[in-house]
């Protein structure tokens, strides 16, 4: 499947594919963008978790 960019209103592009080397760096950019792709908090540590739960 195509992305595509809008250039004005008459004028798109498709993006051009830029492969990940390693899982890692997709998992880092997804991470630091975790609010922004599902409205989520990334919680730091399973303990922080299970304290919370617990409260």
């Amino acid at each position: 499947m195509h992305l595509y960019q809008l250039n004005s209103k008459e004028s798109i592009h498709i993006l051009k594919e830029k492969p990940f080397k390693l899982e890692r760096e997709i998992q880092s950019i997804f991470e630091s963008n975790l609010g922004t792709f599902m409205d989520l908090q990334l919680v730091k540590s399973v303990i922080y978790y299970i304290y919370l739960q617990t409260r």
